[in-house]
């Protein structure tokens, strides 16, 4: 519910993993999804902790440059064999571009026309200080294309490891059981008190105070 409203994510309930932070997301879409050798797209300035996955994985790296708008979309065409493309959307990271509708609809294209995955970093879609905020871009994808991942680390504080990870159902099996086989899970009293923080209405209190507090200040 909290994902909708925010950020118009559309999911059921079962397609969210809990995981601990961005990082063990990444790791398990790289590990699930990509073959050594296969290609994974990355921005270019980038969040390193994509190129480091990918590389520990044996895959092969692909930069693709940004703008001020973000990725440069019709840079894609010339690549052959990406299975996997790491794209921050809402806020480019680090530029901080907002990727636009019509882009946003040609990556989407890209994705299902080359059978390849796209893992949406949404890590603090909820601060947004001039002009109309757009949607995710998993509530644009309507063939399952798109992983949608965020974190509790930039609304509320980066030692609090709770991470989301919206999958796909037709990849919902193979990742949940990577994850149980791969972590025991994230801690489960930190869960039940942010969970108690979304239900309760604190959490979107909270994130419009930062907003207006954060927009003044900038």
């Amino acid at each position: 519910g909290y994902l909708t409203r925010a950020r118009g994510v559309v999911c059921a309930p079962e397609q969210i993993l809990v995981v601990r932070g961005t990082q063990q997301a990444v790791d398990l879409a790289v590990r699930l999804l990509v073959d050594p050798g296969q290609g994974v797209v990355l921005e270019e300035p980038r969040y390193t902790g994509f190129s480091f996955c990918a590389t520990a994985h044996g895959a092969e790296v692909v930069h693709v440059p940004v703008d001020e708008h973000g990725l440069r979309v019709e840079r894609l065409d010339a690549i052959r064999d990406a299975r996997l493309a790491f794209v921050t959307p809402s806020h480019q990271f680090p530029t901080g571009g907002v990727l636009p509708l019509a882009r946003r609809i040609a990556l989407l294209e890209w994705a299902r026309t080359r059978d390849a995955w796209l893992f949406e970093d949404d890590y603090d879609g909820e601060f947004r200080f001039a002009g109309h905020p757009l949607e995710s871009l998993q509530s644009l994808d309507g063939h399952g294309r798109v992983l949608y991942s965020g974190t509790a680390s930039k609304v509320l504080f980066p030692a609090l490891r709770i991470g989301w990870l919206v999958v796909p159902t037709s990849l919902l099996g193979v990742f949940r059981s990577a994850l149980a086989l791969s972590d025991t899970g994230t801690a489960t009293i930190e869960q039940l008190a942010f969970a108690d923080l979304i239900r309760e209405g604190h959490l979107e209190r909270h994130a419009r105070r930062m907003r207006a507090k954060l927009g003044a200040r900038r």
